[in-house]
């Protein structure tokens, strides 16, 4: 329990690939699970840039702050940092862009909202119905739904177009 664990969703073919480390994003924060608390005693904002092609600017931000060049700290690794004063962040959630240029021209900008106390941003309600949805059933109940509703629409245009024939037929009777 002495790491931290950082991912990011990516687009096919979107370089550069931006992951911020520290701080982390608040929706992904595991107290439980990581060393939380070291975050607010850091002394760098630390970013991870993956690219084909070699980076030629990084570029960070927090809140409505001024743009502000990072440095590349990692001589294996593509790791940009920037010196940052963590206790100015302590209470509630703020911002944190990050932008990147690679030599081939391809840019990229990423936002993050973190927290050092713990706060948590509230999600949209539809993403956390969806989050917390048991999507089995909810597709069974509208197969289901959908398969009886197309079975009572045929069968009912069947019945009207029987019926319509066997009093054609009783005519001619």
């Amino acid at each position: 329990m002495k790491d931290f664990f950082s991912f990011v969703d990516v687009r096919h073919k979107v370089w550069p690939i931006i992951l911020v480390t520290n701080p982390k994003p608040a929706f992904t924060v595991q107290p439980a699970k990581e060393p939380f608390h070291l975050v607010a005693s850091s002394s760098h904002v630390r970013i991870m840039i993956y690219s084909p092609s070699a980076i030629e600017l990084c570029q960070a931000r927090i809140g409505n702050g001024s743009w502000r060049t990072c440095r590349l700290s990692g001589q294996t690794q593509p790791l940009y940092t920037l010196p940052w004063q963590p206790e100015l962040y302590a209470a509630g959630l703020h911002t944190l862009q990050v932008r990147a240029r690679d030599e081939s021209g391809s840019e990229n900008q990423i936002e993050i909202e973190f927290s050092l106390d713990g706060s948590r941003p509230v999600p949209a309600v539809l993403k956390r119905f969806l989050l917390l949805m048991d999507l089995t059933t909810f597709f069974a109940v509208h197969f289901c739904g959908l398969f009886s509703v197309s079975f009572d629409l045929m069968g009912r245009h069947l019945f009207r177009y029987s019926s319509a024939r066997a009093s054609v037929f009783a005519l001619y009777l």
